[in-house]
């Protein structure tokens, strides 16, 4: 009897300091993802990394590569191929949706988070012919997309190193055909107008294919890869250079640089300025069909892979190639996990 005694005033001694002490405890069941994971997102402080599958949405601990809690995926969400974790507000936002995942509720957003950079977002709102450009959820400038798409669907962004490139396509009702326009806007000075690009398709030598957009802008210059030659043009001088490698890009590093993948696994980095380039990384799990499920966390320096034919996720370290975690579940123990948030 005494000792249950003392089982009962341990257990509340923990509960009331986990209380005062404002954290949460969870019980979890870390079986990771019962489908395959399709996309990715992770806090700019290095701590926290969601996933997601067709079944579930789970939150990790970057640290210790332990699922923290999940909830599952009762409706269908818009996978907007970024997903913005903000930790200060306790919240992942994909596209229209979002997750307070401090009090596990996930519900449809008052706007529609395209893509983000920084603190910089991009939101467009119901019922409304343009897109809004916020940092710091303050409004910054609103831009008419009529004017360069035929609706919202036929309208792309991308962020550069302080840039924001705006890809439109749009109809001609006289003639059929297709027009296709490029802005850029500087985030420094979006007081200004944007640098224009009439007929972008045209002048990149890409048909009309919508999906083709797999591009990356780094700087001024605008990349594209195709088979086993990397094509760089320049979108001030208009000048065009190529690098004899096959490589699909990932993300930009900075003005100079991007990181690609091969059909090996191997990661590169290219320099578009002189044409070298380097393998910093080979990714040893993978065949790639992974190649498009791979993420570059640039403030960590770390890569994500991922692909439609695993239920799990590698972070790798760029600096010396080696996995930093393997974020898989285990269904034979269950953990009391605190909250991941600073006291």
């Amino acid at each position: 009897m005494r000792k249950i005694k003392l089982l009962l005033f341990t257990l509340f001694t923990f509960f009331y300091q986990s209380i005062t002490l404002g954290q949460s405890i969870n019980m979890v069941v870390p079986l990771g993802h019962n489908g395959y994971v399709d996309n990715l997102g992770y806090s700019s402080d290095g701590k926290l990394l969601v996933t997601t599958s067709e079944k579930e949405i789970i939150l990790w601990d970057r640290k210790l590569a332990k699922e923290i809690k999940r909830i599952d995926t009762l409706v269908q969400y818009k996978k907007s191929g970024k997903i913005h974790v903000r930790e200060k507000e306790h919240k992942i936002y994909f596209g229209d949706y979002v997750w307070d995942y401090q009090y596990d509720t996930l519900f449809e957003n008052s706007y529609s988070l395209i893509r983000f950079y920084g603190d910089y977002e991009i939101r467009n709102y119901p019922n409304n012919n343009s897109f809004s450009i916020f940092k710091d959820n303050n409004l910054l400038r609103e831009v008419d997309l009529t004017s360069i798409a035929k609706d919202r669907s036929n309208i792309i962004y991308r962020f550069g190193q302080n840039q924001l490139f705006v890809y439109g396509k749009k109809y001609e009702s006289d003639r059929g055909n297709i027009r296709s326009e490029l802005l850029i806007f500087y985030l420094n000075n979006l007081d200004n107008e944007p640098l224009k690009i009439k007929n972008w398709d045209q002048l990149i030598g890409r048909n009309s294919s919508w999906d083709s957009f797999a591009d990356i802008f780094i700087g001024d210059n605008h990349v594209s890869c195709k088979l086993d030659t990397v094509r760089i043009k320049n979108l001030k001088s208009n000048k065009i250079s190529t690098i004899n490698i096959s490589v699909y890009p990932i993300d930009f590093i900075d003005d100079d640089h991007f990181i690609g993948y091969n059909l090996d696994g191997e990661i590169f980095r290219i320099n578009t300025s002189n044409g070298t380039y380097e393998i910093i990384n080979k990714l040893t799990d993978c065949t790639i069909e992974c190649g498009r499920y791979i993420s570059y966390d640039k403030k960590q320096n770390k890569i994500f892979h991922y692909s439609s034919s695993y239920r799990q996720i590698t972070e790798y370290d760029l600096n010396n190639g080696n996995v930093v975690n393997i974020y898989k579940g285990s269904a034979n123990k269950i953990s009391l996990l605190e909250n991941t948030e600073d006291n």
